[in-house]
């Protein structure tokens, strides 16, 4: 490679990690000329209490590196505060002024080095090379330039300190001092060059490792999204076998074809989940809630689980567990779901047990901390095998546990949450007997009233199905399964549904029709989801504002409903289509004047 060629290639180097590189130089220069001024309180006391006699010569050389350390940091002062320089969109023009700022910091220090030459040399009538070398430590230490400009510099430095000594001693340097000069410029030259190609070697790694990331990222999204499409046929068409059949052994087929499939699910679940967290895109929202949806309600969830598998299942929920608390309810449930799910997975016999209590820390606040424990009659843990357990794709005695279904993502993700809500999550286990899992979270009082006294309407039976025969609804997805699925579950409401397989197909006919209720997938080829609804408003603004629009998505997460209507949707609906979410959507959105009631079965 030519020699014009290599230049040109560490040049692009540079620029791609320029504005890094400079941040790097810029915190560096400031935590230099800090430490050089705290050293210039202390240093010129020592120096004339045990080395010199000369005030003169301690404080003018100190005096100096005061000013150069000051000025410094009243340009980097500046750098972080002028609004010139502050933000994204200022990026540019604060790394060229960091660069200016580092070459200026370099410059200070040559210069000093040469007035300590130059004071030493008339105190002692010797030139002190000793103080040169330091001062070039320290510009090494702080420099991670591009090579050729570290020759240029310390070329140019060398030459500057040879004319310092010219000018003092009337003589060019002997060659004793020329030959230190000239060996350590080559020395710090090289340590300079070796340490810039360090931080280009380090640079790179660590974008290789982001790009990578947002690969396995896009990765994971894009495959749970594709898992997510045929798992919502078989679980649509399963919903319709399960509502339709009236033999006793089909009906058994299909509500174990359902189990898997949501246990197939929670799979596809976790993996997104411990993407999310990896990627550090996890939050906790805080609200206000029932302390019921994570009690009864789990607890009543779970149960059917347990009787399935012949196991005893308990509920204790101590008095004074408050009816209302503040704090994510989502996070804290589905720990607790997965805590009570491998709980049973691991438990052959016995029962297992729900146990919640509330400690308050502040009543004057409001304030205290929820614990909860699950207790199972398992198969145990044993000692060593305790460390791997927040390990993410971990199990534990393999052996024993070949036939349990999971991926070994629960109790890495229910540790990740828990650190996120500042909790984290313990374990007393006897191997062959069972174990305790328990943790404990600070949440607000917002209903101090205790929880087992308060009165909870039952639910009130209601007729699953309406018929709404009248009633327009569109759905617009690239996938036809998709459709099959919802037309098939909005048969038990008498809809018949129109179906447009494109973005572009769904505006023409949104444009001769006037429809009740539209669903729309989020993802599609050519025009998205967000595309058509943008459209929408522009093109048939009456309608938008009047129309009911559901987004479809097989991307849902916990922030779903605040992201879709973000977007202009309405209203989402999670893939796979879960019915009862779907009569939800249908029920709160399908006019009241367009339905008849359903006939009884």
């Amino acid at each position: 490679m030519k020699l014009s060629d290599r230049l040109r290639l560490i040049r692009a180097d540079y620029i791609d990690f320029r504005d890094e590189c400079v941040e790097v130089q810029i915190s560096t220069v400031k935590r230099i000329c800090i430490f050089a001024m705290l050293y210039s309180i202390v240093a010129p006391l020592l120096l004339l209490g045990f080395v010199s006699d000369s005030v003169k010569y301690v404080v003018s050389q100190y005096a100096a590196l005061v000013v150069v350390a000051a000025i410094c940091l009243f340009l980097i002062f500046l750098l972080d505060h002028l609004p010139m320089f502050v933000g994204e969109k200022n990026l540019r023009r604060r790394t060229n002024f960091g660069e200016c700022i580092c070459f200026l910091s370099i410059l200070f220090l040559i210069a000093w080095g040469n007035l300590s030459l130059g004071v030493s040399y008339r105190e002692t009538g010797e030139f002190d090379i000793v103080v040169w070398i330091v001062i070039y430590l320290i510009v090494a230490a702080m420099t991670t330039l591009m090579p050729f400009e570290v020759l240029i510099i310390n070329v140019l430095a060398q030459i500057a300190t040879l004319l310092q000594i010219y000018r003092l001693s009337g003589s060019f340097a002997n060659a004793k001092i020329i030959y230190h000069v000239t060996m350590f410029t080559i020395f710090i030259s090289f340590i300079m060059i070796e340490k810039y190609k360090y931080a280009l070697s380090n640079h790179k790694k660590s974008k290789r490792i982001l790009e990578q990331q947002a690969d396995r990222e896009r990765f994971v999204v894009n495959m749970t999204h594709e898992m997510r499409t045929p798992l919502n046929a078989v679980l649509g068409k399963n919903s319709m076998i399960l509502n339709d059949t009236k033999e006793d052994e089909t009906l058994k087929l299909s509500k174990e074809i359902s189990a898997s499939g949501k246990i197939l699910l929670t799979i596809i679940n976790d993996i997104l989940d411990l993407s999310k967290m990896e990627a550090g895109k996890m939050g906790i929202n805080p609200v206000d809630y029932s302390a019921k949806t994570i009690s009864y309600e789990v607890a009543d969830m779970m149960r059917s689980d347990a009787v399935a598998k012949g196991l005893g299942f308990k509920l204790e929920v101590s008095p004074n567990m408050p009816a209302r608390l503040y704090g994510d309810d989502v996070r804290i449930r589905q720990v607790i779901i997965n805590l009570l799910s491998n709980a049973i997975k691991y438990t052959k016999e016995g029962s297992v047990t729900l146990r919640m209590w509330f400690e308050y820390t502040n009543p004057a606040e409001k304030k205290g901390r929820l614990r909860v424990s699950v207790i199972d009659t398992g198969i145990g843990i044993k000692e060593e095998d305790l460390p791997k357990l927040s390990k993410a794709f971990s199990r534990v005695d393999e052996e024993n546990n070949r036939n349990v279904q999971g991926t070994g993502l629960g109790l890495a993700i229910c540790s990740s949450l828990l650190k996120l809500m500042g909790s984290e999550l313990k374990v007393e286990s006897t191997y062959e007997i069972g174990s305790t899992f328990y943790f404990s979270v600070e949440q607000g009082v917002t209903d101090e009233v205790s929880l087992r006294k308060t009165i909870f309407e039952e639910p009130k039976p209601h007729e699953k199905y309406f018929d709404a025969p009248g009633a327009k609804v569109l759905v617009v997805d690239d996938n036809k399964v998709n459709f099959s699925v919802c037309k098939g579950l909005m048969k038990y409401y008498s809809l018949v549904p129109d179906y447009a397989e494109s973005g572009e197909k769904a505006l023409k006919m949104i444009r001769l029709e006037d429809y009740d209720l539209i669903f729309i997938d989020h993802l599609m080829p050519e025009m998205s989801g967000l595309d058509v609804i943008n459209h929408i408003k522009e093109d048939y603004p009456a309608k938008y504002e009047k129309t009911p629009i559901v987004a479809l998505t097989a991307n849902e997460t916990k922030n779903s409903e605040e992201e879709y209507k973000g977007m202009g949707f309405t209203d989402y609906l999670g893939k796979p289509i879960d019915e009862h979410k779907l009569h939800e959507i249908l029920d709160k959105y399908i006019p009241k004047e367009k339905r008849v009631k359903a006939p009884k079965a």
